[in-house]
């Protein structure tokens, strides 16, 4: 695309990452990142917030905080993570570590820590949340195939597995990672291994056996250097990292890359696109500074229920976008002096939706990333409201004291900790979580053709409303999209090639 004009629409993680891989592979003469709030890096945002006692400072995750160095997708970020420069930053926790082997269920009333044996998972304790479990699983592969072609994560789980492990296991699992309700998002999407398992094996337990017995598939580019290379494979084989000032210290050394290595790159923060319209040889960029830029192709990284407000009336692209909603979520970071404090050690806990409690999770920073603090100290990060929000926040709406006694009320009842923190920090993610509901795939592959009609393929979209909500699914969609503009040049890209091949 040489002579020509990339725009990027959002400046967090995917935004980023598309201008930084379309700049790396020389993709267009002139790149512009367009980013509407005052900051690039999206919900990744790292704090010091220094205690006025002691001076040492705590650090706080607003958003994610670990990345899983696993799988290919895994593998494209931590490549980013060498050619920035910052392997001395990354803490690295091993799979042996209490992080990683010590998970909790709040179930009755208790801690439920998940299996990490064989004899924990056949003799779990009586009313422990695992209780009965293998049993009902033995008659798993037993099970018909369903001929749906999608279903909610909770039908597909309860078909299977039964309702006990539906409601109390899997909907915990589900806040982890979307603040969502399990009833309501799509296996197809959210879990697709769980769905492949069922469609080519029959059974998933009769899929996870064979997988044992199968290569697994290639999980390295050729295009990484043997350094490269090298240090990803040192990673992962751990269970996690992140890194010493936590996740921001990526997506700051990105935005320092683009500004100091690429002077084709222009970063405009305060900036938004507020029209997207075709035009002979691309796409003319309205934005909100009064300036039109004519670009030879246009990559959406903002969510989706934003994006539709950008097109045209007509547009039969808005109501396939509007289609996948968002949640919003309540952090509160919580940071208490004395050290080892909790009444277990491990990762920290999710909450089902069976269970009446004001938080959906609760990381144990201090134990889960070991490394990170100045002084030896105990934090705590309490998520909230996600689906419930509004059950959690009530229709007088969200206040940050409310929100805080709310997150020390569960650390309480929970953890037994009643000591006032040295040191808090409150946010409020509006719309952070993208829900893939049932009939996802299917909406993309609408979208994907959609794309094609009104704006020929110079249009495309990556990041967290479409292939994954994960920091390395974002990464990766915006590797994946440059790297289909680099060999196409000039041809028709939307972003969502896979879900059609």
């Amino acid at each position: 695309m040489n002579n020509k004009h990339l725009v990027v629409l959002g400046g967090g993680v995917s935004g980023l990452s598309a201008a930084w891989f379309a700049a790396k592979s020389g993709l267009s003469s002139h790149i512009t990142l367009l980013e509407s709030s005052p900051h690039v890096g999206g919900w990744v945002q790292s704090q010091r917030n220094t205690d006025t006692h002691s001076h040492a400072s705590a650090l706080f995750e607003a958003g994610p905080r670990t990345l899983r160095p696993n799988g290919p997708q895994g593998a494209v970020t931590l490549d980013m993570v060498y050619r920035l420069g910052l392997e001395k930053d990354v803490i690295a926790v091993e799979k042996t570590s209490a992080a990683a082997k010590n998970r909790f269920i709040s179930f009755n009333g208790a801690l439920n820590k998940m299996p990490t044996s064989l004899a924990e998972a056949l003799f779990p304790k009586k009313g422990h949340v695992f209780r009965g479990v293998i049993a009902r699983g033995a008659l798993e592969p037993f099970i018909a195939k369903s001929t749906l072609d999608d279903e909610s994560i909770h039908d597909f789980v309860a078909r299977r597995f039964g309702t006990h492990v539906a409601d109390n296991m899997i909907s915990a699992l589900v806040h982890g990672i979307y603040a969502g309700d399990s009833r309501q998002l799509s296996v197809k999407s959210c879990f697709p291994f769980l769905w492949q398992a069922e469609k080519n094996d029959g059974s998933v337990v009769k899929s996870l056996l064979m997988s044992a017995f199968k290569n697994a598939p290639k999980e390295f580019s050729k295009d990484f250097s043997p350094k490269s290379l090298e240090f990803i494979k040192k990673i992962k084989s751990k269970s996690i990292y992140a890194f010493k000032d936590g996740l921001q210290t990526l997506t700051d050394a990105i935005s320092d890359d683009l500004k100091t290595n690429h002077p084709n790159v222009s970063l405009l923060t305060n900036t938004n696109a507020i029209k997207l319209s075709k035009s002979q040889n691309g796409v003319e960029v309205s934005t909100s500074c009064g300036k039109a830029i004519s670009a030879s192709h246009v990559i959406s990284t903002i969510p989706s229920f934003t994006l539709q407000h950008l097109l045209p009336e007509a547009s039969t692209i808005s109501p396939i976008l509007s289609k996948t909603p968002a949640v919003t979520v309540a952090v509160v970071n919580l940071a208490y002096k004395k050290p080892n404090i909790l009444p277990v050690t491990g990762f920290g806990y999710l909450v089902p939706r069976t269970q009446k409690s004001n938080v959906i999770g609760v990381i144990f920073d201090s134990e889960a990333v070991p490394g990170q603090d100045e002084v030896p100290m105990t934090r705590v990060t309490c998520m909230m409201g996600g689906h419930r929000f509004k059950e959690v926040f009530g229709e007088d709406g969200f206040s940050s004291e409310k929100c805080l006694e709310m997150a020390r009320d569960a650390i309480k009842k929970d953890l037994g900790i009643d000591a006032v923190p040295s040191n808090h920090c409150v946010h409020l993610h509006r719309d952070c979580i993208p829900q893939y509901t049932v009939g996802h795939e299917a909406r993309l592959k609408n979208l994907h053709h959609a794309l094609l009609s009104e704006f020929g393929g110079r249009l495309s979209v990556a990041g967290s409303s479409y292939l994954g909500v994960g920091v390395n699914d974002c990464v990766v969609s915006a590797k994946n999209v440059t790297a289909k503009l680099a060999e196409s040049l000039d041809s028709p890209v939307t972003g969502l090639e896979k879900v059609v091949s």
